[in-house]
């Protein structure tokens, strides 16, 4: 059985918020990626989604959503985190968070437990943002902590187009690295050269 939890803008979604500066163009290597401002997103950076997983069940916990602004005229976030069936005993239940910001290229995801039996599978899809100069081989879809502590992650398939703004990785494997903390975030940064 599978279920999925799918956010968009006719489902509700929790804010959460905290200050928000003026961004400029992210150029430092080992930075995450800006997403374009948007003066309608006010002070939300982030949205966050809760969601209980059971032992027993195959989940897709998903995100979709559409924003104006970039050098399109509109640009997207969508994500979707797959968990398998027994990654954690079929008779637990354990609370967790996915949290997609709306200011950089990276998600939260958290806990990232020692005892899973498989790795969590991360798509992480941004449509129509300024990927000016860029090409496959100037970024990295990397794990970063509070400690600056950043490492590669595992992956099926990356796509980064500047025709359309695309960037994209597709089955990035989370799992736990005895260097996690529980805000550790994942995302694309430049490398550094």
């Amino acid at each position: 059985m599978r279920r999925t939890l799918l956010l968009s803008f006719l489902l509700p979604i929790i804010f959460n918020s905290c200050d928000n500066g003026l961004l400029e163009p992210e150029t430092q290597p080992g930075k995450f990626i800006n997403l374009p401002e948007n003066s309608a997103l006010a002070d939300t950076t982030k949205f966050d989604i809760n969601y209980d997983i059971t032992g027993s069940y195959d989940y897709s916990i998903e995100f979709v959503r559409q924003f104006t602004g970039g050098p399109f005229g509109q640009y997207s976030i969508s994500s979707k985190l797959l968990i398998k069936s027994g990654t954690i005993p079929n008779t637990d239940t354990l609370s967790c968070l996915f949290s997609v910001d709306v200011l950089k290229t990276a998600a939260l995801i958290s806990p990232i437990e020692q005892y899973f039996a498989h790795p969590l599978k991360l798509t992480l899809t941004y449509l129509g943002i300024d990927l000016t100069g860029l090409d496959s081989t100037q970024v990295q879809f990397v794990y970063t902590n509070e400690n600056n502590v950043t490492l590669p992650v595992a992956y099926d398939y990356v796509s980064v187009d500047p025709s359309t703004g695309k960037l994209e990785v597709v089955n990035a494997i989370i799992q736990y690295d005895p260097q996690h903390v529980t805000d550790g975030r994942y995302g694309w940064v430049r490398k550094a050269n």
